[in-house]
């Protein structure tokens, strides 16, 4: 997404008071989303390869969602478009680790 904070702005209140929520809340997110994107480079890019592999996907647009546990029985661990995976499987289951 081109320039995102444009498309958030319009979340806030128009005026001083608005700029002001956004650009401490825009700080913020961006203070949070960098430490997660480093934390998936460092966590889950690693794994990606091998998660291609074992569910035999080329599918560049492939949703993975990554569990702090097992999928709850109503979520599927293969579901159209994507699946669902616990963070310990894919540790355990790396060949470096």
């Amino acid at each position: 997404m081109e320039n995102p904070a444009h498309h958030f702005r319009a979340l806030f209140m128009p005026g001083t008071e608005g700029d002001q929520a956004f650009y401490t809340s825009w700080k913020f997110f961006f203070e949070w989303w960098s430490y997660a994107r480093t934390a998936y480079d460092l966590a889950i890019t690693p794994f990606l390869d091998e998660i291609r592999l074992k569910y035999n996907s080329n599918n560049e647009s492939l949703t993975l969602l990554i569990l702090y546990d097992e999928p709850y029985s109503a979520l599927r661990r293969d579901f159209v478009g994507g699946i669902a995976v616990p963070f310990e499987e894919l540790v355990r289951n790396h060949k470096h680790l």
